[in-house]
């Protein structure tokens, strides 16, 4: 799976589930980060206090 990484507000994207009310297309693109890698992804949830978007990590998807 691909994330999606917001450095300004630290949180993270899955890139399949991201959508217009998660607002990350208002990230500038300096302060956006791509991976695959989930060990990056919990590191970063763990040791910089990044969270997972809600919207994104909803079990149930629901459209905007």
């Amino acid at each position: 799976m691909k994330y999606l990484i917001d450095t300004t507000q630290k949180l993270i994207h899955r890139s399949s589930f991201v959508r217009d009310s998660c607002a990350f297309h208002t990230t500038s693109l300096e302060s956006r980060e791509s991976t695959h890698s989930e060990l990056y992804v919990q590191k970063l949830i763990d040791e910089e206090q990044y969270k997972k978007c809600e919207r994104c990590y909803s079990t149930i998807y629901k459209r905007d």
